[in-house]
């Protein structure tokens, strides 16, 4: 991901090898959604909406049973990776954390 992320920086012109980059990103992403999930941690949470609509008719869209199946995995990762980050449960279930927004 990291060579992808290299070659589609905003700086350069559209080429047909750009093009072809981000492709490659955004199949990574749309078939990896622990990576999507990941993401979701580094957006602040007054992003977190406009983070997820993107992400849930650009990636996933159609709402095929696959993407639908790969959207629900993100979810499961996502509060996953909450509920372990945790330090405690009482400090989890009261402040607005991203797992609340992504529910």
């Amino acid at each position: 991901i990291r060579r992808l992320l290299c070659c589609c920086c905003a700086d350069r012109p559209m080429t047909k090898k750009r093009m072809n980059m981000y492709g490659e990103l955004f199949k990574v992403l749309h078939d990896n959604p622990n990576f999507i999930a990941i993401l979701a941690r580094m957006v602040s949470i007054s992003e977190i909406d406009d983070f997820l609509q993107t992400i849930m008719f650009s990636l996933y869209g159609s709402f095929e049973p696959r993407e639908e199946h790969l959207l629900l995995k993100m979810f499961q990762h996502a509060l996953t990776l909450e509920y372990t980050n945790a330090k405690e449960v009482g400090t989890y279930v009261n402040q607005m954390s991203r797992s609340c927004v992504l529910c």
